[in-house]
């Protein structure tokens, strides 16, 4: 929760203040490790180095005195809090401040019953007694919450009239300071999506609606884990409260506007919002002044757009579900959270080593021996031997052209049949076997129509037999000029196919440059 922007830590020279489980509080080097003076107790380096010990160490460049604030515009503003250090709430004993919520300010403390790092939330006394029942109440309600990505109420209570409540210290940034800061990658924009769905998701399951969702309020970990903080906000699902509605406008969905109680498609409007921004920089649609008429004016003027040419990085399915997340009406926008992480699981990049040539070429040929096994018993039926038998029926079917035609025919079904499964299922029995698979630019399955082009290239050996095939029984003439040249293209085609997927340095093949798309190793994800 610390928005105070401090220098990069060194951590070869960082001294940190380490609260041993005795209640000893000693100096210990990062890079060292030490034992504690009073009982002896081993801190390793590995554990100093652990990005979760927010909630045993005090870093020595941590800022003292002074509170950031991001205020309703996500600026950056310094501000002075009420003086509460050195003071103690219940058993919690106040270290320095660390940054203002929605409703208040945030210090660090120690909890002094566990000899643990905490942040505490001090309530503001401007709201009224109802009001700051009301926040203690949700409060509660989020401290009943279990979920990796929200952020864990520890205590809730009131020392001398003052309401505070004790929550889980974070060691993170908050996305509206990673947007001022750099531009960031669409693949932690997607997982911080899927990962604040779950606890939208969650909450909505314990009657919570969180109320306002903005950049603010995100936070994410130095091991890419989302936190959901601030429920301060918050109302019940099963609640007509008609308490007005407070949050920023830009992210207050357009029925809000007009009086609507809170709702998941409220929800899912802030987190598009949020999404769109984290992707494209800027505000989907932007409210100014104080009025809300003026805001609803904006809404009805302005439609959602998107950047043409469209953005080479992000996948060309991200601005599907946006624009059901900022749709003007709620029953426009997902129905559930369920059917919202359906649509994030198709875009979220995955990270997947590129698949050698061995294995490539192994489910290949997997595929293209399927393929044969099914055209073979035709072609011998029509012009073959089995067992020393003859089997061929070419004579019978010299004066049955019609019954000819659709015998040939039907030496294409097999490929049918592989192409028409490599459409739905999006994969091979070769790939399947070899626990490879084919993916887009951006890590994720590529379009159905896509990657049934790609592997017509990709059998175009066995179209190149297929020609052949159809040739039997035909007249010289009329085989030279119906399929010689096709099959001598297929031929070439498949040649030097072959040779550049073997001296390619990254065993990419033809098809994978005419697709955009990559053979990686199948992960299960």
């Amino acid at each position: 929760m610390d928005k105070n922007p401090t220098q990069p830590l060194n951590l070869e020279q960082t001294i940190v203040a380490y609260r041993c489980p005795c209640g000893n509080e000693f100096s210990v080097s990062v890079r060292q490790g030490g034992n504690c003076p009073k009982c002896n107790r081993l801190v390793s380096q590995n554990a100093l180095n652990n990005e979760h010990l927010s909630a045993t160490t005090t870093m020595s460049t941590l800022p003292q005195g002074r509170l950031g604030i991001a205020d309703d515009d996500d600026n950056f503003t310094v501000i002075e809090s009420k003086d509460f250090a050195g003071r103690s709430l219940g058993h919690f004993e106040i270290i320095d401040p660390l940054g203002k919520g929605g409703q208040g300010f945030v210090y660090r403390a120690l909890d002094k019953s566990l000899q643990r790092y905490v942040a505490v939330k001090v309530l503001q006394q401007s709201s009224s007694t109802v009001e700051v029942d009301r926040l203690l109440q949700e409060a509660v309600s989020q401290a009943r919450v279990s979920h990796p990505n929200i952020v864990t109420i520890y205590y809730v209570g009131k020392e001398d009239d003052e309401p505070f409540l004790a929550m889980e210290l974070i060691s993170g940034r908050a996305v509206s300071e990673m947007m001022a800061d750099e531009n960031i990658e669409f693949g932690t924009t997607a997982q911080t999506a899927s990962q604040l769905t779950s606890a939208l998701q969650f909450s909505y399951d314990l009657d919570i609606i969180h109320g306002d969702i903005k950049p603010s309020n995100v936070m994410i970990l130095d091991d890419g884990t989302v936190k959901l903080s601030d429920f301060g906000m918050a109302r019940r699902v099963s609640s007509n409260d008609s308490t007005a509605i407070g949050g920023t406008p830009n992210f207050l969905a357009p029925e809000l506007l007009r009086g609507a109680s809170p709702s998941m498609q409220s929800d899912m409007y802030a987190m598009g919002v949020m999404l769109y921004e984290m992707t494209f920089g800027k505000l989907p649609v932007i409210l100014k002044g104080r009025s809300i008429e003026g805001w609803l004016r904006a809404h009805d003027e302005n439609e959602v757009t998107f950047p043409s040419p469209w953005p080479d990085h992000v996948p060309e399915r991200w601005k599907e579900v946006l624009t059901q997340l900022l749709a003007k009406t709620p029953e426009d926008r997902y129905e559930s959270y369920k059917e919202l992480e359906t649509d994030l699981d198709l875009v979220r990049p995955t990270k997947s080593l590129i698949a050698r040539r061995v294995p490539r070429l192994i489910a290949a040929a997997i595929d293209l021996l399927t393929v044969f096994l099914f055209m073979l018993p035709l072609h011998l039926l029509i012009s073959g031997e089995i067992g020393g038998v003859s089997v061929s029926i070419s004579n019978y079917l010299d004066d049955r052209p019609i019954v000819t035609f659709l015998l040939y025919v039907l030496n294409i079904v097999p490929i049918a049949i592989y192409t028409a499964t490599i459409f739905f299922w999006r994969h091979s029995i070769g790939r399947a076997l070899m626990q490879i698979r084919v993916v887009n630019r951006y890590g994720l399955k590529p379009y159905r129509s896509r990657i049934a082009f790609r592997s017509v290239l990709r059998m175009s050996f066995a179209w190149m037999l297929v020609a052949g095939f159809w040739t039997r029984g035909l007249s010289e003439q009329v085989s030279f000029n119906l399929f010689a040249l096709p099959t001598l293209a297929l031929l070439a085609f498949f040649a030097i196919n072959f040779f550049y997927l073997l001296f390619s340095p990254s065993s990419e093949s033809l098809h994978d440059r005419f697709f955009s798309t990559s053979v990686v190793i199948d992960t299960g994800e």
